[in-house]
């Protein structure tokens, strides 16, 4: 989960699904939950004509062999289940979260690890998503806002009952103006 655009959750989670897979020897799937711009699709330089969306909205059953079907592959260790926004800008189809659950299990199922880049979504969508999780990791700048929006995420998560460990992440540390410095 990311507490502003541009704090970098994109690419953090880009690079840790790589690891995973690398370290791993095993393929990792990466789905994009950016409902506006698509982003891990832009970072890896992907496209296709299937995504996430197509999934959430599949009536009928549905397993892992479908899920890698309409993943793009990207390298020799990463999966990516394309956003809307990525198949269709202008017009993004929805996400349906009816399913959610039982898609995440197929995920699971067919992947040793699958990581989730929830970079804009609604917070009741997001807390379902952390709800579901093994772990979550909240990309953060070391910036009044973020921290702020740090703060309102772990608070919001807790009221919604989401007891999966979080890791928080400070990234870009050093930038335009002065950041908050860690001991601060």
């Amino acid at each position: 989960l990311s507490t502003s655009g541009g704090c970098g959750a994109t690419t953090f989670a880009v690079n840790l699904a790589a690891e995973l897979g690398d370290l791993s020897g095993e393929r990792s799937l990466i789905v994009d939950f950016d409902l506006r711009f698509g982003g891990v699709a832009t970072h890896l330089g992907v496209n296709g004509e299937y995504g996430l969306a197509d999934l959430l909205a599949r009536e009928g059953p549905m397993d892992s062999d479908l899920v890698r079907s309409t993943a793009v592959k990207r390298g020799d260790w990463v999966d990516v289940l394309l956003s809307p926004a990525t198949i269709n800008f202008a017009e993004p189809a929805p996400l349906y979260f009816d399913e959610l659950q039982a898609t995440l299990g197929v995920f699971r199922h067919g992947y040793p690890w699958t990581l989730i880049d929830a970079p804009s979504l609604p917070f009741d969508a997001a807390s379902t998503l952390a709800g579901y999780s093994d772990e979550i990791a909240i990309v953060l700048n070391l910036s009044v806002k973020d921290l702020r929006n740090t703060r309102l995420l772990l608070e919001g998560l807790a009221k919604a009952g989401v007891t999966t460990p979080v890791h928080l992440f400070a990234n870009r540390v050093r930038g335009a103006g002065k950041p908050i410095t860690l001991k601060d």
